[in-house]
């Protein structure tokens, strides 16, 4: 049986990620197409911008079979840990290949990069980029096209060097999916909406930019600086860069306000980082090189933007330090990430699926010997008997859902506890 395994976020779900799905469903009409996806957080160690739940569904409206949730603790780690994680979670459940967009999709010249990435020659100029300060993709890149410069033309993009770090991961743990990459047509973070491609970045500007009011005639307000490109009318904005058939639903959910309000979000890291110490900084994961000291002195700044730019650096980027402060929000410390990255994932979390996912969950109920790790289908009774470790984990996941509600636009969105009302969404279409 021919499963085919993407690792996604979709935040949010836009025509790019339809895309893929549908080239896939024409390439492969018989196989299943199960999505491992960021649940309340994603990797770039932000809120996503609409609820796990949500994104699902229009996953599953643009052609997913199922939709399963990457637990938090891989989905705050770095591209290593992240692409880790879910690669061997997609293992578990049986996935024969995988898809990822990329701006190569040439199979075998990005399973030829990846072994060059692991080489010893690619790791020590990886370590020595490290030591003049850069980040670590950063480092990662220059030394696979110090060693290999074929791959320059490759993995120029942060999506690119993602796909990388899939292709290391299956040849690190000698897991057997081959890549289906999809060709990649817009910039990862460009966010200008240049194409009717445009990136996750370019469409979480637009989407924040749009305030639809709730009464006095529906009057929808724009940034003055996009009212003249931009038409007032929200289903053909919608339309322009969102499949059809979830741009009734993104409307309804965007009126509601269950979006992300990021100045809320900002507000809460500033606070919690005002009530730290060194001491409790230096336990956390990433916190390392007396960065601490920095950014405790960073955390007295007027607002939480200001304090991003004073610790930014060549080596501190800003994802790296969104990541790093969502660290802080959830004490997220060096051991239990580590720990996390060692053992791999032991259980995932079923969101959704279609008819085809559901044929797929009864031959895995069929199956003689279960899966190597748990799909839990309801959250409340498997959360209040964990114990050990997989209760930390399910903590973690619980706790980031009910941070990014109560960073939600309305008060009606802000509520807690999401989690344990939850069903798994059947898609009958």
């Amino acid at each position: 049986m021919k499963i085919i395994g993407i690792v996604a976020e979709y935040n949010p779900f836009h025509n790019g990620h339809y895309h893929q799905l549908h080239m896939l469903k024409q390439a492969h009409p018989d196989a299943t197409i199960i999505v491992v996806m960021s649940g309340s957080f994603v990797q770039r160690g932000m809120p996503a911008f609409f609820s796990k739940f949500d994104r699902t569904r229009w996953a599953l409206h643009g052609g997913a079979d199922m939709v399963l949730e990457l637990p938090t603790i891989y989905s705050l780690g770095s591209a290593e840990i992240f692409a880790t994680g879910a690669v061997r979670l997609l293992s578990q459940l049986g996935a024969t290949h995988i898809s990822f967009g990329a701006e190569n999709t040439d199979a075998t010249l990005l399973k030829q990069i990846a072994t060059a990435a692991l080489s010893d020659e690619v790791q020590e100029h990886c370590r020595t980029f490290l030591q003049e300060g850069y980040a670590y993709g950063t480092a990662l890149r220059l030394a696979i096209t110090t060693a290999y410069p074929e791959a320059q033309d490759s993995i120029q993009e942060p999506n690119a060097l993602l796909g990388i770090e899939y292709l290391r991961a299956i040849q690190t743990h000698h897991l057997q999916m081959e890549p289906l990459p999809i060709l990649r047509t817009s910039a990862h973070h460009e966010a200008i909406l240049s194409d009717e491609l445009p990136s996750g970045t370019a469409l979480r500007k637009l989407l924040s930019t749009i305030t639809l009011a709730t009464n006095k005639g529906q009057q929808t307000s724009m940034n003055s600086n996009l009212q003249d490109s931009l038409t007032p009318n929200i289903q053909e904005l919608l339309s322009s860069y969102f499949p059809a058939s979830i741009c009734s639903d993104l409307e309804t959910t965007l009126n509601k306000g269950e979006h992300l309000d990021g100045d809320r979000y900002d507000n809460l890291v500033h606070g919690i980082n005002r009530t730290m110490t060194t001491t409790r900084l230096s336990a956390l994961a990433d916190f390392t090189e007396g960065i601490e000291n920095r950014w405790l002195h960073a955390v007295n700044a007027s607002n939480w933007q200001s304090v991003r730019a004073s610790i930014k650096s060549k080596r501190y980027t800003y994802a790296r330090i969104d990541r790093m402060a969502s660290y802080t929000v959830f004490n997220l410390t060096k051991a239990i990430l580590s720990k996390a990255h060692l053992e791999g994932p032991i259980y995932t979390r079923l969101l959704g699926f279609s008819h085809s996912g559901r044929e797929l969950l009864k031959r895995w109920s069929k199956q003689d010997s279960p899966l190597p790790c748990e799909v839990i289908q309801k959250w409340a009774p498997v959360y209040q008997s964990a114990q050990g470790f997989k209760q930390q984990l399910m903590e973690l996941d619980t706790q980031a859902t009910d941070i990014q509600h109560l960073c939600f636009k309305t008060d009606a969105s802000r509520l807690g506890g999401k989690d344990y009302l939850y069903s798994p969404y059947y898609y009958k279409g």
